[in-house]
């Protein structure tokens, strides 16, 4: 029943806006099932810069315009985020960047002016977990290493007259890197963060 009633709101919201101008914008996204994300890599010689990504996203919202009466963005999210990287690098004579991050819910808005409001709400029932293992090597130039997880992010850009933003995670986050590092020429960063709920609005 929760579900039924919360994908009614989002149908009603969208409705109710709809009528007012057509050139509001509304989403909703509900994902109850997992997603996961892993890559195990051995690599050596690599002459230029090597990357590698593991990346787990539940919902994802992006808007990019010019200018609007509203924006509405609703994200729910029930399900497990997991991202899991395992490397062994050696021999890089550039850049070495790695990165495993998992994220429930992520919405980006950008936007040159708004007349009206936006409003962005988030919900995660279920934490997100971010695992980075890597073992590196003879590297000629700079070494990072990130293991990042999100409950719910929202970035917004714009002159806008009001914005509403409302985030509820109500489980534990984990961000986890084990690591061993030689030989590395550059500067060598290594992170782990494990982040609730974060919001940035600029320019207005």
């Amino acid at each position: 029943m929760k579900s039924i009633s919360l994908l009614s709101a989002v149908a009603a919201l969208a409705l109710v806006a709809g009528a007012a101008e057509a050139q509001t914008i509304n989403s909703g996204q509900l994902l109850q099932g997992n997603v996961r994300a892993q890559l195990n890599a051995v690599v050596s010689t690599v002459r230029a810069d090597l990357s590698a990504t593991a990346a787990a996203i539940g919902n994802g919202f992006g808007a990019d315009g010019t200018t609007g009466p509203a924006i509405n963005n609703i994200q729910l999210f029930s399900g497990n985020a997991t991202s899991i990287l395992n490397s062994v690098v050696l021999d890089v004579n550039g850049d070495v960047s790695q990165l495993s991050t998992a994220i429930a819910n992520r919405s980006s808005i950008s936007t040159d002016a708004m007349e009206g409001r936006i409003n962005n709400l988030q919900n995660a029932n279920n934490g997100p977990t971010a695992i980075l293992n890597t073992a590196v090597e003879n590297v000629g130039g700079d070494m990072s290493a990130t293991a990042a997880a999100i409950s719910n992010a929202a970035s917004i850009n714009s002159r806008l007259s009001m914005v509403n933003s409302g985030q509820n995670n109500e489980a534990d986050v984990t961000a986890s890197v084990e690591s061993l590092v030689r030989n590395v020429a550059g500067k060598t960063t290594i992170t782990a963060g494990a982040i609730g709920n974060v919001v940035s609005v600029t320019g207005f």
